[in-house]
């Protein structure tokens, strides 16, 4: 096994994750990455006892996550790995963590982002630092819950104009 399912959401650990996500990609480990967070033994508590019985959530800082990703530590993790926001995400991929494919499922709104697919808002920084890695051939993509469907970025970003 490896890594199941990369996801950018700004909700890290909540009910989509909890109820849908997890059992449809049958991991056994909800992995965040999020230096705040790791940093916070009270949500991480939190984190763990709302998660599905049997499912482990562990909490690892950015720069912890790229060491271990260079060392080969997620070959044989069934896990599903979520990162609250595109700069964390833009940050690995420059430190050369290379996944498969990143979805996009929840990004808060805030002056100056704008909805791209349902609720989910970009900013023009975000939006550059996913073209870069969906460019670099990563597929980066948009899906908020399994039954609902995906939409690839390119499609999703054809007409979008940050001012």
């Amino acid at each position: 096994m490896a890594i199941q399912l990369v996801r950018v959401d700004f909700r890290l650990v909540h009910g989509q994750v909890v109820t849908e996500w997890i059992h449809t990609i049958k991991a056994d480990t909800i992995l965040v990455v999020n230096d705040k967070l790791a940093n916070d033994p009270f949500m991480l508590s939190v984190y763990q006892m709302s998660a599905p019985m049997g499912t482990k959530v562990d909490v690892i800082k950015v720069d912890d996550f790229i060491a271990h990703w260079k060392e080969n530590k997620y070959e044989d993790v069934n896990c599903m790995v979520l990162i609250k926001n595109v700069e964390d995400t833009y940050r690995m991929f420059k430190e050369g963590v290379i996944f498969d494919a990143i979805q996009i499922g929840g990004l808060d709104g805030a002056a100056g982002r704008k909805a791209v697919f349902g609720p989910v808002t970009l900013d023009k920084t975000d939006a550059e630092q996913l073209k870069e890695i969906n460019d670099s051939g990563q597929r980066v993509y948009f899906h908020q819950v399994p039954e609902n469907g995906s939409a690839a970025f390119n499609d999703v970003m054809k007409g979008v104009v940050f001012d």
